[in-house]
Formats: structure tokens, sequence, C-alpha cells
């Protein structure tokens, strides 16, 4: 269900959205943030899987890690990495079975987000790029040690959460695609409805 404002409509979610980010404003206080293993394991491995990239993309191409958070009037982002004329995202996934070995489209809230990121850059292609890196040490040791607790195989454990014996074909899988114009238009109709929601509550 979505609701009119000012001849826009927006979701029940973006509603839902709009009115957390007031909420923060009012109060100061930020929404408290579930950290699982898995986003831990997607930050901590940044680095080492875009050096993986530089080898798999076979020396093709040189870049460094983004750092500058990006916005415009109506998007903010903070890309992965920024080259001349493409944006490239990595996804860490947790595990093998977390890979999309047989998706013929990119996850639809991973191609919005490097749409939004080809806005704020003015780059025109993307690639969403999947790899299937190592958990960290720290992280490795806490599932066996819970495997442990509970009498599980710990070699197992650590076998599943590691993946050098992986040929490097199947530790990478890439989707590209062009920046969609109209899409980003859309969104800046739907971030300026919002706007609008937002100021009917507060008048």
């Amino acid at each position: 269900m979505a609701k009119a404002t000012k001849g826009r409509t927006i979701s029940v979610g973006a509603e839902t959205f709009c009115k957390k980010w007031l909420i923060r404003q009012m109060t100061g206080k930020y929404e408290q943030q579930v950290s699982t293993p898995v986003l831990r394991k997607g930050i901590l491995m940044e680095d080492m899987a875009i050096d993986f990239l530089l080898r798999l993309d076979g020396g093709k191409s040189f870049f460094d890690k983004n750092e500058d958070n990006l916005q415009n009037e109506y998007l903010t982002g903070t890309p992965d990495i920024i080259t001349e004329d493409t944006i490239i995202d990595i996804k860490c996934p947790w595990d093998a079975y977390t890979m999309p070995y047989f998706d013929t489209e990119p996850d639809k809230g991973y191609w919005a987000q490097l749409q939004g990121y080809m806005a704020l850059t003015g780059r025109k292609k993307a690639r969403l790029v999947y790899l299937l890196m190592d958990a960290p040490e720290s992280l490795i040791e806490s599932a066996e040690k819970k495997a442990l607790w509970n009498g599980l195989d710990v070699d197992a454990v650590r076998d599943s959460m590691t993946f050098d014996n992986v040929p490097d074909n199947l530790r990478k899988v890439e989707f590209t695609f062009d920046y969609d114009e109209d899409y980003i238009a859309s969104v800046y109709d739907r971030v300026t409805a919002m706007r609008d929601f937002l100021k009917a509550l507060v008048p």
C-alpha cells in the first residue's frame, strides 16, 4: 500500500524510513544496528577482496579502494572502487552456498545500489562482483568454539569457511550492467515525495 503525497505516492517502507529518520533528527539517537558474522566478514575482507580481484583480472587494471562518501541533492553512498569509466562493488558471500552461481540477473537491491553510485560519479558502467573469500581468522575461531561446545566437527567448520582449495574460476561471479537514467529519475521523484511526506509530518 502507498500513501499519496502531493500527487505522488510513497510506499509503506518509505514512510517507515522517513519516520525513523525524523526520530533520529529529533532525538540525536541512532537505531541500534545488528552486526552479524556475515556482515562483519564483508567489512573485514574488503581490502583482501580488492587485491584478489586485481589478481583475477590478470593485471589488466589497477584500482584502489575508494574511501570517500559521495552525495548529491538526492543520494549518498560510498562505492568500493571508482575507475575512469566504471563503478565496481564487491560482495563477499559467507560460503559457497550463498554464492549466486546460478543467477542470471543481478540482485535487484544491489543493482539499484550501483545505479545510485553511477549517478553520483557520472560513470555509465557497473561491475557487481561476488568473491568467495576465506573468513577472517577471528570469525573462524569463534565458529570453531561454538562447534566444539555443541559437539560438532571443528575441522568441518574451518573447511566450510576457507576456500584456497576451490579453483579461482569458482571463486568469482560477476554481473555487469549500464546506467539506467530512467530509473534514477524515478528515484529522484520518490525522494521528492518522501520530503513532501516529512514536511507534512512537521508543519
